[in-house]
């Protein structure tokens, strides 16, 4: 079935249940695969085709998103403000869809921000990094701060013990 059907092909990065990879051959019994790590993985295609099959370099463009937590008391104006511009500076971000920027969570010690931007499946990867760092980077330099987690403990004092 995945030689009539080709799920994958030669050349590309998928995940199949437990197997995760680069495919290198697709044989009539198994596939092979190059771990990130480079690692040789051989698996039966029996194994493959029961199991979901998820193409990370079938299509030619994909979505990246980041999400950073902010301060409560900071602005989530600003801090998606900074995040556009970062995706608007970099030639990787497509134009269509356009970058958007939104709350995702109100947390319990931070506000989420996130940012979607689509590139090329090329770009994927090194543009997750950079932005990932660059949001960093840019709410150091705007005073906008990523909190720790946070935990209020409030210790309450028993009752004197009663004298005998």
């Amino acid at each position: 079935m995945l030689l009539i059907l080709r799920p994958f092909r030669v050349g590309e990065y998928v995940e199949a249940g437990s197997v995760t990879g680069t495919v290198q051959e697709v044989g009539l019994f198994t596939t092979e695969l190059k771990k990130v790590d480079g690692l040789f993985v051989m698996a039966p295609n029996s194994q493959i085709w029961n199991a979901t099959i998820v193409n990370y370099s079938r299509h030619p463009t994909r979505r990246f998103e980041l999400v950073v937590g902010i301060d409560y008391d900071d602005s989530m104006e600003q801090a998606r403000d900074i995040l556009m511009t970062m995706a608007s500076e970099d030639e990787r971000v497509l134009d269509n869809p356009a970058p958007q920027t939104f709350v995702a969570n109100l947390g319990e010690s931070s506000v989420d921000i996130g940012l979607r931007v689509w590139t090329k499946t090329a770009d994927y990867l090194a543009l997750s990094w950079d932005m990932t760092e660059a949001a960093k980077g840019r709410f150091d330099e705007n005073g906008i701060s990523i909190p720790y987690p946070r935990r209020e403990v409030i210790q309450r004092r028993d009752k004197e013990p009663e004298a005998a």
